[in-house]
């Protein structure tokens, strides 16, 4: 490798080109900044919080580093020509991520040097009320005007509902302004997606399990449709540390009921093997009419389960026979048999 890069042993040996200071780095950013005819240097710093909580259990390493993010602020030189505005995610407390782990002198000291550094920043907090349209910029975001006209017209043909569908659809403080904004998705399935992220681990965040939702579904989902809530199971339910330790072990015995015992259930009803009639459902006709039946039941189950993992939130409580078809609007086309439409 030496004979290969030569220029760069200098670097490895912290000689020639080798990192400066985080201090005088930042001047020289600022002083390059104002050299190309530039006001100011905005920094967005997506990951700093995290990568600092994913060693939190380094607590010399937490305490050395978060001595750092004052220099974003605060400088020892006044080399800084142009100001440096910096935006750093916050997605966690630290605090709340090393907790019990850090006793005695130790927390305090902890303590001192989180407060020291919160103090240099001011707070902008994103409340879930946000995420709406956070979703329709990043998520929903339409490719062009005629792809927005489709989709328009595709919420128009779906929230021709009952009354009653549609009141449990946008949820208590949800009107249709914002089904619009959110759709194909309701705005009870948003709250339960918010409710249901906050007990994740946090690189599942609401808008990931959305995209996923909708990659899912890529092939089944058509305009005029509305996501059901028993979609949502399928997403959070991938790999084995989806939740925070709050839920992991619930969600544990929940996944071992569905697999051993409600989803054999299901099959042997519909006389459906779900790994290998999902397949045959693209081409048989017959087998893809009793794979459907199959997969309505399947989501009002997952539904239930859900509903039983997120205890309090408004739109998964209390859950009726009328609540759960409208959660999944579409499975079910009449409480009869042989009036379906």
């Amino acid at each position: 490798v030496k004979n290969i890069f030569p220029a760069f042993r200098g670097i490895a040996h912290a000689k020639d080109e080798a990192y400066v200071e985080l201090d005088e780095g930042l001047g020289i950013l600022s002083a390059h900044a104002q050299s190309l005819g530039y006001d100011g240097l905005i920094l967005f710093l997506d990951e700093l919080i995290l990568w600092l909580a994913t060693n939190s259990g380094n607590l010399d390493f937490v305490q050395r580093e978060a001595n750092k993010l004052v220099k974003l602020v605060e400088s020892k030189k006044s080399e800084r020509p142009v100001p440096i505005i910096s935006y750093v995610a916050r997605q966690r407390d630290l605090r709340d991520l090393i907790g019990d782990t850090v006793s005695g002198i130790e927390q305090v000291n902890l303590s001192d040097i989180l407060s020291h550094m919160e103090e240099r920043f001011d707070m902008i907090t994103l409340e879930d009320r946000n995420l709406p349209l956070i979703a329709q910029k990043r998520v929903l975001k339409t490719k062009n005007d005629a792809c927005k006209a489709e989709l328009s017209d595709g919420y128009e043909q779906a929230i021709k509902l009952q009354p009653e569908v549609m009141e449990i659809l946008l949820a208590r403080d949800g009107n249709k302004e914002l089904f619009k904004q959110v759709y194909p998705f309701s705005p009870a399935l948003i709250k339960s997606l918010i409710a249901i992220s906050s007990a994740l681990q946090r690189e599942r965040t609401a808008l990931k399990i959305m995209l996923e939702m909708l990659v899912k579904r890529r092939e089944s989902l058509y305009v005029g449709d509305i996501v059901p809530l028993g979609d949502l199971w399928d997403v959070v339910a991938d790999g084995d540390d989806t939740f925070s330790d709050v839920l992991r072990v619930r969600f544990a015995h929940a996944k071992k009921l569905y697999t051993n015992k409600l989803l054999p259930m299901l099959e042997e009803q519909h006389s459906v093997d779900l790994e290998v009639d999902q397949e045959k459902a693209k081409t048989d006709p017959e087998v893809a009419r009793k794979f459907q039946a199959f997969e309505n039941d399947n989501r009002l189950i997952k539904s239930l389960l859900l509903a039983a993992l997120v205890e309090g939130e408004e739109t998964l409580k209390d859950m009726t026979c009328a609540k759960l078809a409208a959660l999944n609007h579409g499975n079910v086309k009449s409480r009869f048999s042989g009036r379906e439409y």
